[in-house]
């Protein structure tokens, strides 16, 4: 990941400002208070939180805008270009990520794109200042192995901290030396029980016996004090000299290369021929390496695979199968072909019997002969005459049954005015009468014209009534309608006639008026002459029912022989007489279509039967392909498998020819070696050493002699009241014996000081008990139930250890094993930045040590500052070396060189420029000869 761009909304002073950088080396430039710093903590909070209110860091929250926060434009091999933003929100701000196909993340995506790495893993490494470079005592073997293991094995960070807290849930479960942990707790409660039960088992005895016991421990507590005391003391002493054991092993060497050295006539160029050869032999012995290494990858690389050895073996059967090979494309792309045809082909039929309406998986209809068509014809044409008879026929009915009703309706109506008989021919007897008694002719003739002109009336509306039936079905409503209007005429004639007449009753026997008379009897005329014409449209209903049964059967001969000729040829149910005509030119089309589908499954069969066959042959390859894949899938693996072989073939002869080349190149280097070796061996007896290093300090000796005379004084000044006692000692592992030793009797003896006391305590409780009385059964309870309890917390405790040790076995198998390439490249460093006095770097578990060119070890501690910051520089930038393989961040420097001297600034400045082509490097500096020294990086002057 490099950074191309840095965006601030607001941090600190810098507000709405936008810094452009380089792709490699990045200056920016300002003196104090510019903004260096500032700059540096706003790439730290982008990529990895703004630090809380509590945290030791600042939080730079712009004084003079609300906005706060900003982004970062970067460029990633993984995702391309990206923007991280992030602005003020919760505790360490609302981040986004935004990528350059659209897609947008948080702190998961992120995480991802640092690699899973916190803020204390970079500012540990990536992040370079003052401060951080001062602490060179941190760097210890463990922890940078942890860095690699990190970085080795991204996205298992969890794991190693879930192993920490199994190892730290552990510790406080049991330490070897502890005394709170659980487990030593309850140790010592089971001895303290387990004493208990024993002394349990003696409450017989006497009490004078245990009394006597409880003084003789005590005696025993004051003698092991007096040896603790003595034995500490000699403990410290000693401890003391191992401390400074190293001082003495130097002294005593001095001493010893003093004795020993012996100014001998060396040849002035003696150092430089040897360095010479050894470079030689070091160029060789590279090459050597490089060869065997490439001999060694040409034997595992290059060894022919199973399927090249098959080919070598069965040559022949190959060459006939890729012959074969063309063939069978032609067959797999056929028949693709054709199931792709037979497909559509099946969906075309299936939509046009949807369409027809047919049943897909039922038989086809069988094929209409000409006769058959006629015959369907003739009867759809008959069918369609006698559905239109019926309806005709159901009209006139429907037509009759609502005059039978209305004339019904109109009968009931009259007959309720009806008078009795015996009524009615009262009143005829009173009106004839009245009648004889009147001698007015016109009156007479008037009623006579009047009377005769209402009978030829109604004679004319029954008439129309009775026409009705007798005319079409549009002409008999018209006939209907005139004579209803005729009768409702005669109807208010009469009325008005009548109103002429006197209302008075006829006699003053009888209620009723002469016209109350006329009333009643056209009433009855009325309705006699209803019933006649209900009796009369009775009789035509009969004779249209009859001939709409004539009608109906015809059309169920017509429906029954058109269902045997249905079910005949199954033809669907749903289909009509009309439909079927239709539809048979479709039916025909479907059924050519079904003959030619059946004709393209018999070639597929054909050709699945051959691609079968040759499916079969394909068994010889049933290890490298899947047989159970599709031919096309089968094709390209056999095509792939054929190509491999003869590119593995092809590599092969080139393999050979390289092997050969090698190794003469190795006979002729291992020559050359015996040439130097010898050489070198005739240089070493001329000055009389066995070996190089006695060679060297032959040589060296004469430089270093008084260098060494003056260090053997000031270590004898300050060790002189020391030197009889270690004079005691062999070495340092006799020393360190001793010291074992001594702390052994020391924990003996306080061990045997707390057996004392507890004996002593526990003859207290026994004596205090045998004054009180006890219960051994208690006891034992109480010591099996502590036991037990021992037992659940040991088991606990191994858990845990074992599931540590299991994630972290796992981690380092998972984890490239980069340390001796770092300390090989920061001793590189070291070498070029203290211009060769240091020669070599020892990272110990808990020290670092230094080698300098006279061939003296130093501790880290004992360097001058700048020189021990320029070594924690030095490892930093080899561990950034040796992951860039694997993470890619920038690397981030504020002003960490201060403290070097000019010449080693200007060099470590060449090793940053170096770095930066590696990882990107952001420098921020006060240093103006820092801007001159970069020429070719990117200046920002803040």
């Amino acid at each position: 990941m490099k950074i191309e761009a840095v965006e601030i909304y607001g941090y600190g002073k810098w507000v709405d400002q936008t810094f452009q950088v380089a792709d490699s080396m990045q200056i920016f430039y300002g003196g104090n208070e510019a903004g260096k710093t500032t700059l540096m903590s706003f790439v730290h909070s982008v990529l990895f939180g703004f630090p809380h209110r509590q945290s030791a860091e600042l939080r730079y929250e712009p004084k003079t805008d609300s906005r706060y926060g900003g982004k970062l434009l970067v460029q990633d091999t993984r995702y391309g270009r990206v923007t991280i933003e992030r602005v003020k929100g919760k505790a360490s701000g609302e981040v986004t990520v935004f990528l350059e196909d659209g897609t947008t993340g948080s702190d998961a995506l992120l995480n991802e794109l640092l690699y899973g790495m916190d803020r204390e893993w970079y500012q540990s490494i990536y992040s370079i200042n003052l401060d951080g470079i001062q602490h060179i005592d941190r760097m210890t073997k463990e922890k940078l192995n942890r860095y690699f293991l990190s970085a080795g094995t991204l996205g298992t960070e969890q794991f190693l901290k879930e192993a920490d807290r199994l190892h730290t849930q552990a510790s406080k479960l049991y330490k070897p030396t502890g005394r709170v942990p659980d487990i030593n707790k309850k140790m010592k409660d089971v001895e303290k029980k387990g004493r208990k039960v024993e002394a349990a088992k003696k409450k017989n005895s006497q009490y004078t016996e245990l009394v006597n016991d409880k003084q003789r421990i005590e005696q025993t507590i004051r003698d092991i004090r007096e040896k603790l005391n003595e034995t500490d003391s000699h403990l410290s002493q000693l401890r003391q000299m191992a401390r400074e054991w190293s001082r003495f092993e130097e002294l005593r060497t001095l001493q010893q290369e003093l004795q020993r050295a012996d100014i001998e006539m060396l040849p002035e160029d003696g150092l430089h021929q040897l360095n010479h050869f050894n470079t030689q032999l070091e160029e060789l012995r590279t090459g050597e390496i490089h060869e065997q290494e490439k001999i060694r990858q040409y034997q595992e690389t290059y060894r022919p695979s199973k399927m090249l050895d098959f080919y070598e073996r069965n040559e022949d059967q190959f060459h006939a199968m890729q012959t074969e090979l063309e063939d069978i494309r032609v067959k797999i792309v056929t028949l693709e072909q054709l199931q792709e045809d037979e497909e559509q082909m099946k969906q075309r039929l299936l939509k046009e019997k949807l369409r027809l309406g047919l049943n897909p998986i039922a038989d086809m209809p069988g094929e209409l002969t000409v006769e058959e068509r006629q015959l369907i014809s003739r009867q759809a044409k008959e069918a369609q005459q006698l559905e239109k008879q019926l309806e005709e026929t159901q009209n006139r009915l429907s037509l009759l049954e609502y005059k039978r009703q209305s004339l019904s309706e109109e009968i009931d109506a009259l007959e309720n005015q009806l008078w009795t008989n015996k009524e009615y021919e009262q009143m005829e007897q009173l009106s004839n009468q009245r009648k004889a008694g009147e001698d007015s002719s016109s009156a007479a003739d008037q009623t006579k014209r009047t009377g005769s002109l209402q009978w030829m009336t109604i004679a004319g509306g029954v008439g129309l009534f009775v026409l009705s039936f007798l005319l079409p079905v549009p002409m008999n409503w018209l006939a209907i309608a005139v004579g209803i209007g005729l009768f409702i005429g005669v109807f208010s004639f009469k009325k008005r006639a009548a109103s002429q007449e006197k209302t008075e009753p006829l006699d003053a026997s009888t209620p009723y008026s002469y016209e109350d008379y006329i009333k009643q009897t056209e009433i009855r005329k009325n309705w006699r002459l209803k019933l006649a014409q209900s009796d009369e449209i009775e009789q035509q209903r009969r004779e249209v029912e009859q001939e709409k049964e004539k009608y109906q059967q015809k059309k169920e001969v017509v429906s029954r022989q058109w269902n045997q000729l249905k079910e005949q040829k199954q033809i669907p149910d749903s289909w009509t007489m009309e439909e079927t005509l239709t539809k048979e030119e479709d039916l025909s089309s479907i059924r050519d279509d079904e003959l030619s589908l059946s004709e393209k499954r018999t070639q597929l069969n054909d050709l699945l039967s051959s691609l079968q066959t040759w499916k079969q042959t394909l068994m010889v390859f049933e290890e490298d392909i899947d047989l159970s894949s599709s031919y096309q899938d089968l094709f390209q693996q056999v095509k792939r498998i054929f190509q491999s072989v003869k590119e593995e073939e092809k590599r092969q002869q080139e393999y050979i020819a390289r092997f050969k080349e090698a190794n003469r190149e190795l006979e002729r280097l291992i020559q050359e070696i015996k040439k130097i070796e010898t050489k070198k061996r005739r240089l070493l007896r001329a000055v009389e050493a066995e070996t190089e290093e006695e060679f060297r300090k032959k040589y060296a000796a004469r430089e270093d002699l008084k260098q060494k005379r003056a260090r053997l004084e000031l270590l004898k000044s300050q060790l002189e009241e020391w030197l009889e006692t270690f004079e005691a000692f062999r070495s340092q592992e006799e020393l360190s014996e001793v010291i074992q030793e001594k702390e052994q009797t020391m924990m003996q003896l306080k061990n045997e000081e707390d057996e004392q006391t507890n004996q002593k305590i526990q003859r207290e409780v026994d004596i205090r008990k045998l004054e009180e009385g006890g219960d051994y059964a208690v006891l034992l309870q109480e010591y099996e139930n502590a036991k037990s309890e021992l037992q659940t917390l040991v088991d606990e405790w191994a858990s845990l250890k074992v599931a540590a040790h299991l994630i972290e076995q796992t981690l380092n198998y998972a984890k490239k094993d980069r340390l001796p390439g770092t300390i090989a490249d920061a001793e590189e460093y070291f070498r070029e930045l203290t211009d060769g006095n240091y020669t070599q770097i020892l990272l110990e578990e808990d020290t670092m040590r230094v080698r300098h060119k006279n061939h003296l070890l130093y501790d880290a501690s004992e360097l001058s500052r700048g020189t021990a910051e320029q070594l924690y520089v030095c490892l930093r930038l080899a561990f950034i070396k040796n992951i860039a393989d694997t993470m890619e961040l920038p690397l981030l420097v504020d002003d960490g060189f201060v403290n070097f001297d000019p010449e080693r600034k200007r060099r470590m400045w060449a090793l940053l420029e170096n770095i930066s082509r590696e990882a990107q490097v952001l420098y921020f500096t006060f240093d103006q000869e820092a801007m001159e020294e970069f020429q070719q990086a990117g200046v920002t002057v803040l």
